[in-house]
């Protein structure tokens, strides 16, 4: 909330002007705003070093400072990142400066400066005339301890003792030069909190403002160092519109001024190192939204607020307390020491929470120990939960800090053990710090506290809770659900883990275990440690993802990857850790009596592995082996014939399960669970993929390949190399028996890109030596979707026929072709069901599609579809996803009956089909419907009537051209087939009378591309 306030009166005054001016002003203070100069706008270059040879005036009043040295030898440089984190014009001494017109400043004026010198040299000045004799008009520092203003002689000279060059730790500055015709001029530093000041009652002046300089003084010496901002005014300024703008100035570039002149900062303890975040962007041009202290000694830093909106504001100072550590003497069970200097926020608006960065080099802490504290309500810490963060040298961050009005905060140190006293919920007041200690609530949870259930208790977590160890006793439940737990230390479960959807996160520095003597069930596991995490004890069963971020992941045999119906765990991309050791991969089945696509995620396995979980036949070791059919079978690429013809029935059970093979499977009916015990692939993974040349190109290269991994897979992402590879996927559906395929973005019939794990399926090599191998980054979290659909130009439609269903997808996408795009499109797999129906789109190469890509790139054109069924019967269909302009129509056609839908009208249609219908009865036909100008039609060179014969075409030209002529009814119904002939000034009569009554006659001028639509209705 509002710290301070200053005069209603000024500001309402400012405020007013800004908006009557239209523009932004620093500090809001507008009046007399003459020249604004900012190296964050307005410069001819942004890149850092880049040399400059403008910086534009941005008070709109079009006083713009130039370089016009185009050799870059005086032209001052760019420079990124010099006061928090905003850029600065480096000046080299003099030798590099602007050239400025002065003169709309006129006799009384203020001069603002925001500066950081690099050197103690004399004569640095910061803005000036050029002329030495007098001298023109000067402000900076005329000695390394001297801030000078003067024009003209030296006893004009306004002059101020400043802390000198300070090196490495220079401390930026505000500079301010004032000029009271009447009465004086005044030159003032302020810097690291201090102001000082020096006035001199001479004000006679020199030669002018004309000639003025940025960058050097009235002769050629100058500024060693960085300028960020010149605000300059022709008028003198009041006390409360100098504090408007020396807090915009401190906001934005971090500078420590006084309390008195900062309008949202007034603490008088802490008062040291002051910055902060703020934003008024709509009349200051400032959005700060992360700073800290310019102050070499300062060591904190806000970033990244979740509601920084124009007006809000958090400021902090610190009491320049000492950076050692003093025993804690509260009563939080995380705290065991804090931080000696403390800092506080003031909040004006509301920011929301943010991150909060420390740099540690100057403490001596064991990082691990480090926790932020926070005291909002200005009673102490121990009623304040302790915010545990991330540490990567030197940098301790804190993330999602709520930090209210008048907040104190520090760094601490905690540890601490506690113990269950009884049952109930995890913040319940069932904790001791001894066995059998007297029972409290736990104010905080910390990677220092370790917590343990004694047995016969039951908890049950309702926070988000942090520790070092873990203890779950034997007859002891813990029940996580779905909530969170983060873990620095030992996992220990004797007893009863139940979890929801919670994560447990191992994010400790040394080795983390996970051990007792009862099989816990996680959900999400992350291992943050780069000292690794072990399965010591029984073993460990994860149901969602083992995401190994950092260091090693040892399973020593005792991991097992469950499997449900509804979800099924699996290992994250390895990209910076890895897992060793066998994991058992479960692979849960719920369906009907039918084939099933599968593989193997681990290594050297044999299909023994699945013999002693689902019922075989037809092999040597099956459970039937004298059955001729063989119920366990792989595609052989090679053999000849249509894609049905190269599938292989395993040899024996003690074939092994190749890497990468996928295999088709007959299972029973029911719910069915498999497992396979292995090492895991892992890493880069070469599928076996081959292309045999037998002079079919749609039946020759087709490979039953494998998922490799214990976790889903998309085949959309990066880590694929698909060489001489068609890019779509196809996967049997035993529940709809059809095959379900995917391409770029685009799935039938359930088909997605994320292949779930175990999951085998058809790919298609397109020449010889093709290559499809997979990386790490191949993997996914998500379990699949029923369809991912792009968001334009996508039409699906779906076919039910005699309780059977199927689907085929047409893409309108620019930069495709009709014909078949192994990357673009999909073949139509025809069921092995032969009650099934089969429907496809077909590619003017005749190919039939599941998915189909194709441009408009004319106004009239033709899909053909192709319906079969075996018995025939009702077909319905509906679609979806179809998006046209106004002027554009698509329309399914039955040739058969002559039933036109338009689809952009309707959403479905009906059809009765027999066994024995033509491939060719249905279609789809696009239009673009352009809008008939009867005056324009008198001047075309083509006009129609009807007689009574027909359509009578009068074409007006006086040489021969090619037309092309289509004949529609107004309902987009095709009358008279497309024809070409050479007409030039004569007259053609076609059609039949009774289809010419209501028709729409569309000739094109094929040598001139002229287009005509007659409309002529009776």
């Amino acid at each position: 909330m509002t710290t301070k306030m200053k005069s209603f009166l000024t500001l309402f005054v400012c405020l007013f002007a800004a908006l009557l001016a239209n523009a932004q002003a620093p500090g809001g203070v507008s009046s007399g705003l003459s020249i604004w100069l900012k190296a964050d706008a307005g410069t001819s270059s942004s890149v850092n070093g880049a040399f400059l040879s403008d910086w534009n005036d941005q008070s709109g009043n079009g006083v713009n400072a130039n370089q016009p040295d185009g050799t870059n030898v005086a032209r001052p440089r760019f420079a990124t990142d010099i006061m928090n984190g905003n850029p600065g014009i480096e000046f080299n001494g003099g030798g590099k400066f602007f050239n400025i017109n002065w003169s709309s400043l006129g006799s009384t004026y203020t001069i603002i400066t925001v500066v950081k010198r690099t050197d103690a040299t004399n004569l640095r000045y910061i803005v000036g005339v050029n002329s030495s004799s007098p001298r023109g008009m000067h402000i900076g520092y005329a000695t390394n301890t001297t801030i000078r203003m003067s024009e003209g002689a030296a006893t004009n000279n306004a002059d101020a003792v400043v802390t000198g060059f300070a090196g490495t730790n220079e401390v930026p500055a505000i500079v301010m030069g004032e000029q009271a015709t009447a009465s004086s001029r005044t030159i003032t530093e302020i810097k690291n909190g201090s102001t000082v000041s020096g006035t001199n009652t001479n004000t006679a002046s020199g030669p002018g403002l004309v000639n003025g300089y940025i960058g050097r003084g009235f002769s050629t010496s100058g500024l060693a160092g960085y300028i960020c901002e010149i605000i300059c005014y022709n008028r003198s300024l009041t006390a409360t519109e100098k504090a408007s703008i020396y807090t915009y100035l401190s906001v934005k570039y971090g500078l420590t001024i006084s309390i008195a002149d900062h309008d949202y900062y007034d603490d008088a303890t802490y008062t040291h190192d002051i910055f902060g975040i703020g934003r008024n962007s709509s009349t200051q041009g400032l959005n700060q939204s992360i700073s800290s202290s310019e102050n070499p000694d300062d060591m904190v830093r806000f970033s990244s607020p979740s509601s920084l909106e124009n007006g809000d504001y958090l400021i902090s100072g610190n009491d320049n307390g000492a950076l050692t550590w003093a025993s804690y003497g509260g009563s939080n069970c995380a705290i065991s020491h804090t931080l000696n200097r403390k800092w506080r926020a003031q909040e004006t608006g509301e920011t929301g929470a943010l991150t909060i960065r420390f740099d540690l080099t100057s403490l001596t802490v064991n990082p691990e120990d480090v926790i932020l504290l926070l005291d909002n309500d200005n009673d102490g810490f121990d009623d304040e939960n302790p915010i545990e963060g991330t540490y990567s040298a030197p940098f301790m961050t804190f993330t999602n800090v709520n930090l209210s009005n008048n907040a104190v905060y520090t760094l601490g140190q905690g540890v601490a053990t506690w113990y269950s006293r009884g049952s109930g919920n995890m913040t319940d007041a069932i904790w001791a710090k001894t066995p059998t200690g007297t029972s409290q609530a736990l104010s905080s949870f910390c990677s220092r506290v370790s917590l343990n259930i004694q047995a016969g208790h039951s908890v049950t977590n309702n926070a988000t809770v942090v520790a070092r160890n873990f203890t779950v006793a034997s007859t002891a439940t813990f029940t996580q659900g779905n909530t969170n737990i983060t873990l620095h230390g030992t996992y220990l479960c004797n007893g009863t883990h139940t979890v929801g959807t919670g994560n447990v996160n191992f994010n400790g520095t040394v080795s983390q275990t996970i051990g007792g003597t009862s099989i816990p069930e996680f959900h999400n596991v992350n291992c943050n440690n780069s000292a690794g995490v072990s399965i010591s004890g029984t073993g460990l069963r994860v149901k969602g993802v083992l995401q190994v971020n950092s260091g090693v992941f040892s399973t020593n045999g005792k991991l097992t990857l469950s499997s449900y119906s509804t979800t099924t765990g699996s290992i994250g991309p390895l990209t910076s850790g890895d897992v060793l050791g066998n994991v058992t991969i479960e692979r849960y089945f719920n369906g009907t009596q039918g084939w099933v696509n599968i593989c193997s995620p681990v290594q050297n396995r044999t299909v023994s592995d699945w013999n002693d979980d689902i019922v075989t036949t037809g092999f040597p070791g099956s459970d039937f082996p004298s059955y001729a059919f063989n119920n366990v079978q792989y595609y052989n690429e090679p053999t000849s014939g249509n894609r049905n013809q190269g599938f292989v029935g395993v040899s024996s059970t003690a074939e092994t399960l190749n890497a990468g093979r996928g295999y088709f499977i007959y299972m029973n009916a029911g719910i069915l669970q498999l497992d396979v015990d292995g090492p895991i692939y892992k890493n880069a993974q070469n599928l076996p993929v081959t292309y045999t040349n037998t002079g079919n190109a749609v039946a020759d290269g087709w490979c039953l390949v494998a998922n490799p991994y214990p976790s889903a897979i998309n085949w959309d992402a990066s880590g694929w190399t698909k060489t001489n590879m068609a890019n779509a996927v196809y996967i049997w559906d035993d529940a709809i028996d059809q095959y379900a395929s995917y391409v770029g973005g685009v799935g039938t019939n359930g088909g997605s890109g994320i292949i779930p794990s175990t999951q085998s399926f058809f790919v298609q090599a397109t020449s010889s030596s093709p290559v499809l191998s997979t990386a790490e980054t191949v993997k996914t979290s998500s379990q699949g979707t029923f369809k991912e659909f792009k968001t334009q130009g996508v039409l699906s439609i779906a076919l039910s026929l005699a309780g059977k269903k199927d689907e085929t997808v047409i893409v309108f996408e620019p930069g495709t072709i009709s014909q078949f795009e192994a990357n673009r499109d999909a073949y139509k797999i025809k069921s092995t069901n032969e009650q099934a129906p089969y429907f496809a789109s077909v590619s003017t190469d005749g190919l039939d599609l599941s998915i189909n890509n194709l441009e408009i790139t004319s106004e009239e054109f033709i899909i053909p579809l192709k319906i079969e069924s075996l018995n025939g019967g009702k077909a319905q269909l509906n679609w979806k996803g179809l998006s046209l302009a106004s002027d554009e129509k698509l329309y399914f056609e039955d040739m058969l009956t002559g039933k036109v839908v338009d689809m952009t009208a309707s959403a479905s249609t009906t059809a009765d089909i027999a066994a024995n219908d033509p491939s060719s009865r249905f279609r789809l036909r696009y239009k673009k419907v352009n809008a008939t100008n009867e005056a324009q039609q008198a001047a075309s060179f083509v006009t129609g009537t009807l007689t009574n014969r027909g359509v009578q075409l009068t074409f007006h030209g006086e040489s021969e051209h090619r037309y092309t002529i289509t004949g529609y009814t107004l309902l987009g119904q095709l009358l008279i087939e497309p024809f070409t002939g050479v007409y030039s000034n004569q007259i053609v009569e076609f059609g039949d009378a009774r289809y010419a009554r209501q028709a729409l006659i569309e000739v094109i001028n094929m040598d001139t591309g002229e287009r005509n639509t007659i409309k002529l209705v009776n």
